[in-house]
């Protein structure tokens, strides 16, 4: 008798190759929500500064303090938009399960700072009315 294991037949596929594993499917990018999110929150952002744009050469216009109060409100009412379409994203993302939370958690944050900022804003407005 001899030391060495003993030896098996290969094994037999009937002619097949032998099962390989496939890989696991490429994972979808999944971040759509929070990447729009992101972009309307900033745009909301721009409101800002185009704000002071539009104010400054409706003064220096000359337009009466009603027409400057409806470019106000205008502007207002386009930034209150945009900031709840990012809301609205941002959450849509998070309930997805997204893996960009962060991005969308950004996109959140600023989105209800913004509209935070205008309901302030209005409450203000409507405070020294009176």
């Amino acid at each position: 008798m001899s030391d060495a294991a003993p030896q098996h037949p290969p094994h037999a596929t009937g002619g097949r190759p032998p099962q390989q594993y496939a890989p696991p499917p490429a994972r979808r990018g999944g971040r759509t929500f929070a990447i729009l999110a992101l972009v309307v929150a900033g745009l909301e952002v721009l409101t800002g500064p185009l704000m002071v744009l539009v104010l400054s050469g409706a003064i220096r216009a000359g337009l009466d303090p009603s027409g400057i109060g409806l470019l106000s409100g205008g502007v207002g009412a386009l930034s209150a938009v945009l900031g709840a379409i990012a809301a609205a994203l941002a959450i849509v993302s998070i309930l997805r399960r997204e893996p960009a939370r962060v991005l969308a958690g950004i996109a959140l944050g600023v989105a209800i700072s913004a509209l935070a900022s205008l309901i302030a804003s209005a409450l203000q407005v409507v405070l020294f009315s009176f």
